[in-house]
């Protein structure tokens, strides 16, 4: 649909006076800076409105620096959606730096934000608010071109966070050093319990480095994501092996990796018996045989939780 600015005026009017309204959606409906600041000024005066999801609108930087400056008074929304809004690094800045002392929005979703050049990377601009933040508990940074660089710096700044439970890295540039820079935080912080590393390149020394924290040094993590990421049988074997001991962990997401005989029958052993340590529900496979040798099938996708 296609939402004129005349419309977003009546919806800023709106927001300002009707106190019912909990969700708005308005995702794809060509929305430019004009009518993200009648929204944003009606946001204002809001306090009901809990969720907001703008997805796929056009308003670039001008319409998220209208953002920030809303949430600078609005005490109520909790959930803003600003993915693929032709945001950079740079006018991010507004909205991170707002957050650091907002106490209401406990999800946000920036993704499809690109670096406004090499050395400013979206993560750089996430630091404060990683690091002092008491209320984001859902962060979603997928298709912003993270690199190891970009990554590990975001690792760092996840030291000590006590409030982000889900994180979402999906479809970045993230290798085996970005990998290992978030095993060694799963190695420190007992927070976060969804890590999404779809569609990546972290490889089989990537997911080894993190299994080997699982199996003994994590107790917080309970869903991982690393479809899509150029693993073979070494690094999903490591991974079902760490699960043996590891209790927490209870559900993975491995499809779209090179699955080999011994990574089979290893997950063979964690889907099988009256109580399987992985149940069909929480992952995204399903073992069979034939001829004796077990084989991996998709069972289908599954969608981050938040």
């Amino acid at each position: 649909n296609k939402v004129s600015e005349c419309v977003c005026e009546y919806l800023g009017m709106a927001l300002s006076s009707i106190m019912t309204l909990i969700d708005l959606d308005l995702s794809m409906c060509d929305i430019k800076y004009e009518g993200c600041v009648s929204i944003c000024q009606g946001l204002q005066g809001n306090t009901c409105l809990s969720k907001l999801v703008l997805f796929g609108n056009n308003f670039g930087g001008r319409g998220a620096a209208s953002i920030a400056e809303a949430l600078q008074v609005n005490k109520t929304l909790q959930s803003l959606d600003i993915a693929n809004t032709d945001q950079t690094s740079q006018s991010l800045i507004p909205i991170s730096t707002v957050l650091v002392s907002n106490t209401t929005v406990e999800y946000l979703d920036v993704s499809r934000s690109v670096p406004y050049s090499d050395e400013d990377t979206i993560s750089a601009n996430f630091s404060e608010l990683l690091m002092k933040t008491k209320t984001l508990v859902t962060l979603k940074l997928s298709k912003c071109d993270l690199t190891d660089s970009a990554t590990s710096s975001l690792a760092f700044y996840l030291r000590n966070n006590t409030s982000l439970k889900h994180l979402d890295l999906s479809c970045n540039k993230i290798s085996v050093d970005g990998a290992r820079s978030f095993a060694e935080i799963l190695k420190i912080n007992s927070t976060l319990e969804e890590l999404c590393l779809c569609a990546n390149r972290i490889g089989d020394a990537g997911l080894i480095s993190i299994s080997e924290v699982l199996a003994c040094r994590n107790k917080s993590l309970k869903k991982l994501w690393v479809t899509n990421n150029s693993i073979t049988a070494l690094g999903l074997s490591s991974l079902a092996i760490a699960l043996q001991t590891n209790k927490t962990v209870t559900n993975i997401y491995i499809w779209g990796n090179e699955f080999g005989t011994t990574a089979c029958d290893a997950f063979e052993i964690l889907c099988s018996g009256e109580k399987p340590r992985l149940k069909p529900e929480n992952i995204d496979f399903k073992v069979y045989e034939v001829d004796g040798i077990n084989f991996l099938a998709e069972t289908g996708h599954y969608g981050f939780s938040h």
